[in-house]
This record gives C-alpha cells, sequence and structure tokens, in this order.
C-alpha cells in the first residue's frame, strides 16, 4: 500500500470517528492540493503556506524548527497532523526528506486551528 493510499484511508478513518463535516468557510482561507504528490509539488514551487487543504481537510500550520528540518500541519477535530520533513528548508525548499501524516499525541493551546 503506497503512503498516499495510507493517508487517504486514515483521513477516512478519522472523519467517520470525529463524525466530520467539511467547513467551506474555514476550507476557504487555504491553498487546496489535491493529494500528498501535489502538496510536495507546490511546496517546492512556491514555498510554505500557513493553512492547506489537504483531501478537502484543512491543516493549519502549527509548528516549524529554527534548523529548517520540519514543519508540522495539524487538523485539531480530525486529530491528524502532517509533518513535512526537510534536509535544510532555508538552503533550498526543494529537499524535501519526506511527507507523513499521522495521529499527533498533544495540542498546542497558543493557536487557532481551522477546523
Amino acid at each position: 500500500m503506497s503512503f498516499e493510499d495510507e493517508a487517504k484511508k486514515l483521513v477516512v478513518q478519522q472523519k467517520k470517528k470525529c463524525n466530520y463535516k467539511r467547513n467551506s468557510k474555514a476550507l476557504s482561507y487555504c491553498w487546496d492540493m489535491k493529494d500528498i504528490q501535489g502538496f510536495e509539488d507546490y511546496i517546492k514551487e512556491k514555498g510554505l503556506e500557513d493553512c492547506v487543504s489537504l483531501y478537502g481537510i484543512p491543516f493549519t500550520q502549527e509548528e516549524y524548527d529554527h534548523n529548517g528540518q520540519y514543519v508540522i500541519y495539524a487538523n485539531r477535530k480530525l486529530n491528524l497532523s502532517i509533518t513535512v520533513e526537510h534536509y535544510n528548508r532555508y538552503k533550498d525548499m526543494k529537499d524535501i526528506k519526506g511527507i507523513y501524516m499521522d495521529i499527533p499525541s498533544c495540542w498546542r493551546e497558543d493557536i487557532s486551528y481551522l477546523e
């Protein structure tokens, strides 16, 4: 099973678990990415955004490190996060190590999530 298939399966599972309903207003603030490959291509071409939509779900940029190694996007309502790992995004935004979707262990209370 490809990573794309695993990510879609996780999204469907979390949507059912959380009885998720699409939020068109939140999505209107996001850059729309159709799939993981489209997300990666967008980052390589234009860089990182504060909010993105993947599979029709809004994700808010939650955290990044100052060494240029990773950026985390999250949707609190669905309990999902996307981690974008770079070798060093300050040297080359196109040098992406990987993009992963996961269920996070904790949430930040100091930011507002688009959900």
